[in-house]
């Protein structure tokens, strides 16, 4: 699995509760505060595998599933750099509730795009969980589902 935007909080939550079960791939800008995330869950887990990747396109041409946890501004200029390895992967983002969720699946045509969309709930002291997934590829969806399940609270 990559994570673009590890760094994020979302990025750093997914990283923590998807490395017992997945092989991560993190990248983002700043390979300090990846390595202390990577220290952080090794301390946590140590027979976790986990890398940095410095670039997106090489994370995303490794991984089996790509989650972009960046915001929707950065969005065209990931997605510039991931397209051409993106055919029929998996790629989950993160979006706020109510906002467009087709920009990504427009900007990766070929890809499996699943957006979950995030909603901050008041009663968790501000903590943000997934109140939908949307998406065509009934599979993707599937898979998207069986990850969040492990990190966020879904309310589907």
């Amino acid at each position: 699995m990559a994570i673009i935007g590890a760094n994020s909080k979302i990025g750093t939550l997914l990283a923590e509760r998807m490395a017992p079960m997945y092989d991560l791939l993190l990248m983002d800008s700043s390979s300090d505060e990846l390595m202390a995330l990577i220290n952080s869950i090794r301390l946590q887990q140590p027979a976790t595998n986990i890398n940095i990747l410095a670039f997106c396109w090489e994370a995303s041409w490794e991984a089996d599933v790509i989650v972009v946890a960046a915001a929707m501004e950065q969005l065209p200029a990931i997605a510039e750099k991931i397209k051409e390895v993106t055919n029929r992967k998996p790629v989950i983002h993160f979006s706020p509730a109510g906002s467009a969720t087709t920009t990504l699946q427009q900007l990766l045509p070929h890809a499996n795009v699943v957006v979950a969309e995030l909603e901050t709930d008041a009663s968790t002291d501000g903590l943000q969980k997934v109140v939908r997934l949307g998406g065509v590829d009934k599979e993707a969806l599937k898979l998207a589902g069986e990850i969040l399940a492990h990190s966020f609270a879904i309310a589907l």
